[in-house]
């Protein structure tokens, strides 16, 4: 049998090039009223290959929750309509989603209140972004 080889030009074996089969994009709704923060999350996120759709207010979660494809949710707690508690718990109902907590708060009740709404992760701000990465994966599945 012989080995495919792409051509000579490129110098590599057919093999080398192959992608993996399939990987999924994962995708993911951030929801953050500070404009800053959210481009900013946004951006490395992005950079990182997550499909990732900004909302600033639990209405506007709402709607792209209901319009799309989401796997996990990143989500602040204080928004300018309600709570990301009140909006996680209806996600969650809902849409069997998984949510990340960005909270300015990390005290035991604080945490436990994020934890009894549905958030699988508590991160408080300002957020590591080598901590959120390495929670996707494990979370978006």
């Amino acid at each position: 049998m012989q080995d495919l080889h792409i051509p000579a030009s490129t110098g590599a074996p057919l093999s080398a090039r192959v992608e993996p089969q399939y990987r999924r994009i994962i995708q993911i709704l951030l929801v953050e009223d500070h404009f800053d923060t959210a481009k900013a999350i946004s951006s490395l996120l992005k950079k990182s290959g997550y499909d990732v759709k900004v909302a600033g207010s639990i209405a506007d979660a709402r709607k792209l929750a209901g319009e799309s494809k989401i796997d996990l949710v990143i989500c602040d707690i204080g928004l300018p309509d309600g709570t990301g508690l009140e909006l996680m718990r209806q996600l969650k109902d809902r849409y069997g989603l998984k949510g990340i907590c960005l909270s300015g708060y990390d005290s035991e009740t604080d945490i436990a209140e994020s934890t009894a709404a549905g958030f699988n992760a508590h991160l408080t701000k300002p957020v590591n972004i080598e901590k959120l990465e390495s929670l996707i994966p494990h979370l978006a599945f």
